[in-house]
């Protein structure tokens, strides 16, 4: 069995050579066929502002010249859903909202969202964490793409049997599965296989320093390319996004970045989309 699988790229991971966004648009159309675009500042400046209707208008007009397919990664870096503020919890539960909004007007299949951070008392954290999830879910049966709650690179929840656990009987609540945070811990996704096969609805790929930040995937990984094995055997067909700022050699890292994926891709038995 062969199975596509489209490569992307995260517009944030841009935005250290390249603020504009269209232009960062146009970029990765040039290499690759889905953006996962980040609408939270600074990689969307106009995020909740009066200018927010014009950008999306102009983000849509490039959408629709480049053909680009596109996933949105919600706002998280000021949230948490595992907050006991519960104003906190609200605002974050309303900025996802939003971003499902967003994701209808521009006809995207994924939304990625945060947990935020467990404090203090693990258990009460996780009891609120969980009440805000039963919340997003029944929200996210009103919208069309898949609302996709990713896996972190430390804390409890970085093991997959624990964030399994957590969504279990959320129908609407998916995963996008982050193979470098996954990495970090040598989990065998061969062993999660039938419970991974509703589960996974977006993938996040890149190389990761062991204190859990991003870099470009220039070269084979084994782990990555074990994963890839598994999303061919549970037939999974939405798009591999990669992560990790590239510096100023935009064009040289993303032309690494496809060899090396090409290759682990061939070797796990897929192909990847045209």
């Amino acid at each position: 069995m062969v199975t596509n699988m489209k490569l992307g790229a995260s517009t944030a991971r841009f935005w250290s050579v390249e603020r504009d966004l269209q232009k960062v648009l146009a970029f990765i159309s040039e290499h690759f066929k889905v953006a996962e675009v980040w609408i939270e500042p600074p990689f969307f400046p106009s995020w909740r502002t009066s200018r927010e209707k014009a950008d999306l208008d102009r983000l849509q007009d490039i959408l629709v010249v480049t053909e680009l397919e596109t996933t949105i990664h919600a706002p998280y870096h000021d949230l948490s859903l595992c907050s006991w503020n519960p104003a906190v919890t609200s605002l974050a539960q309303k900025e996802i909202e939003k971003s499902l909004e967003m994701a209808a007007e521009m006809d995207s299949k994924a939304v990625t969202f945060h947990m935020g951070r467990l404090r203090l008392n693990e258990d009460e954290g996780e009891v609120i964490l969980r009440a805000n999830l039963e919340a997003l879910d029944d929200m996210a049966s009103e919208y069309s793409a898949k609302l996709c709650l990713e896996n972190p690179h430390d804390g409890c929840y970085a093991s997959l049997d624990n964030i399994l656990e957590l969504t279990e009987g959320l129908p609407n609540i998916y995963l996008t599965l982050d193979l470098a945070h996954l990495s970090l811990h040598k989990t065998n996704l061969g062993e999660y296989k039938k419970k991974l096969r509703r589960k996974v609805k977006n993938i996040h790929i890149s190389g990761i320093t062991s204190d859990g930040r991003h870099k470009p995937l220039v070269g084979v990984s084994q782990y990555v390319k074990n994963s890839l094995k598994t999303m061919r055997d549970i037939r999974y067909k939405g798009a591999v996004i990669l992560e990790g700022f590239v510096g100023d050699d935009m064009e040289g890292i993303v032309e690494k970045e496809k060899t090396a994926f090409k290759r682990m891709v061939l070797q796990a038995g897929l192909k990847a989309a045209p």
